[in-house]
């Protein structure tokens, strides 16, 4: 079960940074197959995680028999929390890039766009980070920052309008 997280952890958080550091190689190309992937997996990994583990485990303090009775309806509602996250996941992460996907195939080309970023933010240890951009009040995101992007520079973005996915951007 171990040897399973740590190759998750390395094809999801490590790889990628070695595969877009790599000199010569589409950031954009790069980018679109490592993000599409990990968005199409994610509902997939939470759907299995769902349905087939075993929420409470035994040694854990509702595992003990006096909890018995109410064991059932707290699995279910884990469960239940677990789909909705999972569902939340499908809406707002994968439904948008499949979107942009079939966009792509269709022969739509990503869009260019020159901003200044007005702000970021990112999660601890988190491949995403949300950047806000001059002209527009909803974030883009980005994944696997490998050069930098800094606050009140301009820069020529590469993006997904639908998902507002950050393909490649460039010092304008």
């Amino acid at each position: 079960m171990i040897q399973i997280q740590f190759f998750a952890f390395l094809l999801i958080l490590v790889i990628p940074y070695f595969v877009l550091s790599v000199p010569g190689i589409s950031q954009t190309m790069v980018r679109t197959v490592t993000v599409s992937a990990l968005l199409f997996a994610a509902p997939v990994a939470i759907l299995w995680f769902g349905l087939k583990s075993e929420m409470i485990r035994p040694g854990a303090k509702l595992h003990q028999p006096q909890f018995d009775g109410v064991r059932p309806q707290i699995e279910r509602n884990l469960r239940l929390l677990v789909l909705a996250f999972c569902a939340i996941v499908l809406y707002f992460g994968t439904i948008p890039i499949a979107k942009d996907l079939l966009r792509l195939a269709a022969g739509q080309k990503p869009l260019h766009i020159t901003e200044t970023v007005i702000r970021e933010s990112q999660g601890f240890k988190s491949p995403l980070l949300s950047v806000g951009l001059s002209h527009d009040t909803k974030d883009y995101y980005l994944y696997y920052r490998i050069k930098p992007l800094l606050v009140g520079h301009t820069y020529e973005f590469v993006v997904l309008p639908q998902s507002r996915l950050i393909l490649d951007y460039r010092p304008d």
